[in-house]
């Protein structure tokens, strides 16, 4: 077959690999091409010459455009997707059979390029929100999907994958990893030096086994390095360098256990079963797919709490000398380990080698990536389109969707809106006026449902008098108190052809998807267009209370938070209406007087979804409780869970137990 491999492009694909991605590609195209079919390497200029190789960019982009300084930029999503286009183009005129598709990009997901050539898309990382929304609606008769483990499968499609997505564990091939029959009773830890590696852990664990450990690895964080790795060396710990396969599989097998220490969703871990080819067990923290790769080959330790696992001894009953096992024993099931360490080993420096303003800022940043996805993906550069359900109303958090949604448009090249207007001023005549063609655009937020009647009246005439427009809900969080509410917003959707529903959270895709005959996608809120914000005011109290006042709240007694000693409870609906006429201005009026309510406090209890990611936005930590039909919680487990910045209470108890804690820690 004549096959287009298609490979990401951070890294060459080349020998010494920075990681198990390079070294699958790598691996993949020489296996095909070994079996006789014909392979053309897609990836950057730099990668292996031995490869047939039509390049996506002349040089992979970490040399152009480093990415811990970059991420989430315009000018490295530009680079990258001017790549990623034109070899698509190329793939699509060039006769391939198939094409392998390793890229982690948006483009050839497109449904119209899997269509068009028969595709496999394997995803070797977690879910993250800017692939999130094109994965989930590309699986075709013509596009299969994988994942490296059970865990990944869940991860993608959290209410069941589609018969087009299943577990292909990666492989190795065993003549790479020779098995060694006795170690020399050291560890051994190999992989990228980053954080989410936690080669520091390892270190930290070897030395309290009392063992000596050789690090191995590309240095990728200099900045980790400097600070949680490099103090640890000596007294037995130390590094061995960037090794290529032959000689890193050599020395591997010279050491009698690994240590395999993910501190993250680990998708599946390429270094744990070159380990284990050469006979070595694995201590390992249960994170992601460690434990299901892994194995009988080692005990993992609990990982959330940051436990590992060590040798019993150096000996092992009933096993050969250094835990080795003995001759005509499959090397891929040494003996299991014994033990777990104690979580203080490492439970302190774990969480200071998380910097707290920059695990929220990337929580911002993966939002805003997947936010000006869905929008190229609705919105061509110069086509016209309106933008309607302005929210005239006193509610600062849909002010901060409607500048987010704007912001986003920009971004995007789209410009501003032909037509805009209120639920209640929406003139038909002058819509199509203003903009003949193009899609209409329905304001996100959470009146998708029958809590606030009006707006979805305005949201069911639209689908019923435009049946020949695209119309896009933008996301929204859904709720129905009556059935029969929902219903007649199935048939009405059924009935349209051309709507796309958005959604917050994954209860709302849920129930989408088990109702609505539309194209769904779970997507983050609007607001985060706007990107962290400036403090506009000192704060004078230690705790502001923001707790609604209004339909969603829930049914609990608040009086413990709003008589706490030096807090300030209020509702942000309270409000002198803005002079301003233009829509724009109206809605910064507005959420600058919410900025400057939430800036009073050192810190913020809230239960309404905006005063949270207002509060991230701010870089100010915060306790949130929840509305009455479980929106908060719903979209901090979606999207915002990985920050410091946010605690959730149950009770107002708890949230004032929480008040006095140190959020950040």
């Amino acid at each position: 077959m004549r096959i287009a491999l298609l490979a990401h492009v951070r890294q060459p694909i080349r020998q010494p690999f920075l990681g198990g991605m390079e070294a699958h590609g790598w691996y993949l195209a020489e296996g095909l091409v070994a079996r006789g079919h014909e392979v053309v390497l897609f990836a950057s200029g730099d990668s292996d010459p031995r490869f047939t190789l039509d390049p996506v960019l002349p040089v992979h982009y970490e040399a152009v455009f480093p990415w811990a300084e970059h991420r989430g930029k315009p000018e490295l999503i530009a680079h990258v997707d001017a790549g990623y286009a034109a070899a698509c183009d190329r793939i699509a005129r060039g006769g391939f059979d198939v094409v392998h598709n390793n890229s982690l990009h948006r483009f050839p997901l497109e449904p119209r390029r899997t269509a068009a050539t028969p595709t496999v898309t394997s995803l070797h990382v977690p879910p993250y929100d800017a692939l999130h929304y094109f994965v989930t609606a590309s699986p075709g008769p013509t596009h299969r999907l994988t994942v490296t483990s059970a865990r990944q499968l869940a991860a993608w499609w959290p209410q069941g994958a589609p018969p087009e997505a299943s577990v292909l564990h990666n492989a190795i091939d065993p003549a790479a990893w020779p098995f060694v029959a006795q170690g020399n009773g050291e560890a051994v830890w190999c992989g990228r030096i980053t954080p989410n590696k936690g080669p520091h852990l390892a270190a930290l664990a070897a030395r309290k086994a009392g063992i000596a450990l050789t690090l191995f690895g590309a240095i990728e964080d200099p900045d980790y390095w400097g600070a949680a790795v490099e103090p640890l060396l000596g007294d037995g710990i130390r590094y061995g360098g960037h090794l290529d396969g032959s000689a890193l599989a050599r020395e591997i097998g010279r050491a009698s256990v690994f240590l395999f220490t993910p501190c993250w969703d680990e998708p599946f871990g390429l270094v744990a079963i070159e380990a284990m080819a050469c006979g070595l067990p694995v201590a390992a923290f249960d994170e992601g797919a460690a434990a299901e790769v892994v194995g009988e080959a080692g005990v993992p330790g609990p990982g959330r709490r940051c436990r590992g696992a060590r040798p019993r001894d150096r000996h092992g009953q009933g096993h050969s000398p250094h835990g080795r096992p003995p001759p005509g024993r499959d090397p891929f099931r040494p003996r299991p380990l014994a033990r777990p360490m104690r979580g203080a080993l490492c439970g302190g420096l774990r969480r200071r080698a998380r910097d707290a303003g920059r695990m929220s800022e990337d929580v911002i940043a993966r939002q805003q990536a997947a936010l000006r996805d869905l929008y190229r993906h609705h919105i061509a550069p110069g086509e016209p389109y309106a933008l309607v359900d302005f929210p005239d109303h006193p509610n600062v958090g849909d002010s901060a969707i409607w500048l987010g949604e704007i912001a986003l448009l920009h971004a995007v090249g789209a410009g501003d809106p032909a037509y805009r207007s209120r639920w209640d001023d929406f003139d038909a005549a002058a819509f199509v006026a203003a903009c003949p063609v193009g899609p209409i655009l329905i304001h996100g937020g959470g009146n998708l449902g029958d809590i606030w009647p009006h707006h979805q009246h305005f949201r069911e005439s639209l689908i019923r008098d435009f049946p020949d427009r695209r119309i896009v809900q933008l996301p929204q969080s859904i709720h129905f108190r009556d059935p029969a509410h929902r219903d007649r917003f199935a048939a009405l959707v059924a009935g349209h052809g051309d709507f796309h529903l958005h959604v917050r959270d994954t209860a709302s895709l849920e129930l989408a998807r088990r109702h609505f005959d539309c194209p769904v996608a779970l997507s983050p809120d609007s607001a985060f267009g706007l990107g962290p914000l400036p403090r506009p005011r000192a704060p004078d109290c230690h705790s502001l209370m923001l707790l609604r006042t209004d339909a969603e709240r829930a049914a609990r007694d608040d009086r413990l938070l709003r008589q706490s000693p030096d807090a300030v409870a209020l509702d942000w609906l309270d409000e002198t209406p803005p002079t301003e006429a233009d829509f724009t201005a109206r809605a910064w009026a507005r959420v600058e007087r919410g900025l400057r309510l939430l800036s009073r406090g050192e810190q913020v209890v809230t239960d309404r979804l905006h005063g949270h990611i207002l509060a991230l936005l701010l870089g100010l930590p915060h306790v949130v409780l929840d509305n009455d039909y479980g929106k908060v919680a719903a979209y901090i487990g979606a999207w915002t869970h990985g920050s410091p910045l946010v605690r959730q209470a149950a009770t107002p108890d708890e949230a004032m137990a929480l008040i006095g804690a140190a959020i950040t820690a």
